[in-house]
Formats: C-alpha cells, sequence, structure tokens
C-alpha cells in the first residue's frame, strides 16, 4: 500500500490490486466483501452502492466504454473528526 496526497493537501491510502489476484469475480460479491468490513469497523458507517452503469445508462447520451461490464461505488463515511 501506499500512500499519496490528493491535491498536495489530502492523504489518501492506494493499494493495486490486479484482477488475477482475487477470488472473487462478480461485483456484487466484491461490493458485499468491503460492505462486510465497512459494518464491522467501530465506527465507519455504510451509506450505500450506487451503481454508475444502471445511472448512465439511463442518462440521455450517456456513454459506457464496450469493455466495461459493470461499475460500482461503495460510498461509505468514516473518521472521528472534522476539522
Amino acid at each position: 500500500m501506499k500512500r499519496i496526497n490528493y491535491k498536495d493537501i489530502y492523504p489518501v491510502h492506494v493499494k493495486e490490486i490486479q484482477k488475477d489476484q482475487i477470488k472473487i469475480k462478480e461485483i456484487d460479491e466484491i461490493c458485499q466483501f468491503f460492505v462486510d468490513r465497512i459494518n464491522k469497523h467501530p465506527f465507519a458507517k455504510n451509506i450505500g452502492i450506487f451503481d454508475h452503469c444502471t445511472h448512465t445508462k439511463e442518462i440521455e447520451g450517456g456513454e459506457i466504454a464496450s469493455n466495461i461490464k459493470e461499475a460500482k461505488n461503495i460510498l461509505f463515511g468514516f473518521g472521528k473528526k472534522i476539522a
């Protein structure tokens, strides 16, 4: 895992995982894996899952590249302090 600073201010931790490095292949299972971790966290809060492909398909003129099958975002909050 590496740490970067987004806009030279916000610390972000990044870990890249290649597709062949994971056993889970379905996006809903991958999302559930992370939601389970969020729900077990002492103060993180799961907000929901946003289906980006469905959203884009519903927009007039929305485009999805042919090599993209699914795209979902897990929304969650964490942290004990807002400064």
